[in-house]
């Protein structure tokens, strides 16, 4: 079949053609090149490459020009619009959920409401955003609500205001610029209020699967003296006899987590950012900051860090601390309700890039 000069057929070099108006009934694109192609009221349904699809009468998928395409309250789940060409394309009300872009030329002429074109991504409510280069990112009271950030680049993004109800993150680089408020990054996870995200180091068991702590030893600490006997962290739980008050963790395993590596001069240097009021640390990462857990995060929390990342004395402890970046300080056995959800947090590691020996994290299941 040849149209425009151009051969229509499986594995054909389509790239750049012009497909306007094309009658593609029964035509077979499969593993053709689709770059920089042209459409708008294509007849037929062809047979296309997984990525690809014919949504009103425009062939939709990676790389394609879809420059002043007509894509207003179109189904547009799940689409991957890596590379295209969204010059003056008219996408209102269309669904975004799931969409799958980067590397994207041109900007629309409409977005839903809540979406926005940033840093060649688009950005809104359940976007899919796993390996995204967000670095530096302008994401200033952006709707993430259930969007998928894992494995995004978010090195000095802007996420203050950003509503990140149930975000979805992991495998995270970098670290943000600042956060919205009670929200932390952990371990490569988004951590706070309205996300159940797996990051849990503790009991985790409303998210299938759920990445828990496993196979570590732990002691409660109270004023410089152990409480109890030594507790075993079992697939993410750890279970109590008895209510114990406590206001250090600390961990028997010397693998089990490589404080040496986890606290340098960047965490020094944001908490003192903090101390002079230029950049707040709030949340899980302020935990982690107020090193002797005086509720005041201050610069005798530096010294005990230059401390430690000299030598002079070591940081071996953690804050237990929930998602609103609470500290907790008392644990009690739980015979009915839901089962909390906790966070153990290296004192010292304020950026939180610190992580446990995967030895000591398992996957569970939750049905």
């Amino acid at each position: 079949m040849i149209y425009n000069g151009y051969n229509i057929g499986p594995g054909a070099d389509l790239t750049g053609a012009d497909l306007t108006g094309a009658n593609l009934t029964n035509a077979d694109l499969t593993g053709a090149n689709l770059t920089g192609v042209q459409s708008g009221g294509i007849l037929g349904a062809p047979t296309l490459s997984t990525d690809y699809s014919v949504i009103n009468g425009y062939i939709v998928g990676p790389g394609v020009n879809l420059a002043n395409a007509q894509l207003a309250e179109q189904d547009l789940s799940n689409i991957d619009l890596t590379g295209a060409d969204l010059s003056f394309a008219d996408l209102t009300d269309a669904d975004l959920t799931g969409v799958r872009s980067g590397s994207l030329s041109g900007m629309p002429s409409a977005l839903p409401e809540n979406y926005s074109v940033i840093n060649g991504y688009i950005v809104g409510p359940g976007a899919d955003l796993s390996g995204a280069d967000l670095s530096g990112a302008n994401l200033y009271f952006a709707n993430l609500t259930d969007a998928n950030l894992t494995g995004a680049d978010l090195s000095l993004a802007y996420l203050a205001g950003a509503d990140l109800t149930g975000v979805r993150s992991g495998s995270l680089s970098g670290m943000p610029i600042v956060l919205p408020e009670n929200y932390s990054v952990i371990n490569g996870y988004i951590v706070g209020p309205g996300i159940d995200n797996g990051a849990k180091l503790l009991s985790s068991y409303s998210t299938s699967p759920a990445n828990v702590i496993d196979n570590l030893t732990i002691e409660f600490w109270k004023e410089n003296t152990q409480v109890g006997g030594d507790l075993a962290i079992t697939k993410g739980e750890v279970l109590v006899d008895n209510t114990t008050d406590f206001d250090q963790v600390r961990i028997t395993q010397t693998d089990a987590f490589d404080a040496s590596a986890a606290i340098d001069i960047s965490d020094v240097l944001l908490t003192v950012k903090h101390i002079i009021g230029i950049a707040p640390i709030t949340g899980i990462a302020k935990q982690a900051a107020d090193i002797n857990n005086d509720s005041d995060v201050d610069i005798s929390d530096v010294l005990t860090m230059v401390k430690h990342i000299i030598g002079v004395s070591s940081i071996d402890h953690f804050d237990m601390v929930d998602s609103s970046g609470d500290r907790i300080t008392q644990l009690a056995s739980i015979s009915s309700g839901d089962v909390p959800e906790y966070y153990l947090v290296m004192n010292g590691d304020v950026n939180m890039d610190g992580a446990f020996n995967e030895d000591y994290i398992t996957t569970v299941d939750i049905a």
